[in-house]
């Protein structure tokens, strides 16, 4: 090639210059992301948005793990299937009254899938829903724990038969580990 390079005209200076103003701004918008990602992965709690089909349109490792799923199926995906989520359950019915009423909505429900009572806070937004989640399963069962102490001491007291007795156990510790109902009841 022994083309001779040749002076830019100030249109195509001016167009090249606004092209250089685009990519950085875009390189610029990408590192924002990429950090904003950083960070909402690193949190220790759950973090996602639905859009208005009840699809993910981001989760971080803090909601695939609480919610039981794998953070690379998520995207794009419903979460009636992704996480189990039954549309009758405490979260399902959180979500659909979230979304129907246009309301900030606040549950506590347990979720099978990851064996964990979550701490569920709902908004509202033009996109669909933005959502928290925290694992409250410690505080549940401390609770738990304490009202079956109470109650399993005051039958005790009221000189409960054993058979009484046993069966409150049993139904507490299903009530403390869903999980474990099935195999005790």
């Amino acid at each position: 090639m022994d083309e001779k390079p040749r002076s830019l005209g100030p249109d195509e200076a001016e167009a090249l210059s606004d092209l250089g103003l685009q990519v950085m701004a875009a390189l610029e918008l990408n590192l924002v992301r990429r950090r904003l990602e950083g960070v909402l992965n690193r949190a220790s709690g759950g973090f996602f948005t639905l859009d208005h089909e009840f699809r993910f349109t981001f989760a971080n490792a803090g909601a695939a793990r609480l919610l039981g799923a794998r953070a690379d199926m998520m995207p794009g995906a419903p979460i009636w299937t992704a996480c189990r989520v039954s549309d009758r359950s405490r979260l399902g019915e959180g979500l659909l009254r979230a979304a129907r009423t246009g309301s900030p909505a606040r549950i506590e429900a347990y979720h099978p899938l990851s064996e964990c009572w979550l701490d569920v806070a709902i908004d509202p937004s033009p996109d669909g829903l933005t959502i928290h989640v925290n694992d409250i399963t410690a505080r549940r069962r401390e609770e738990l724990i304490q009202r079956t102490s109470n109650r399993i001491l005051r039958l005790i007291a009221l000189g409960g038969s054993l058979p009484t007795i046993l069966r409150a156990a049993a139904r507490s510790i299903g009530d403390i580990s869903p999980g474990l109902r099935a195999a005790i009841m």
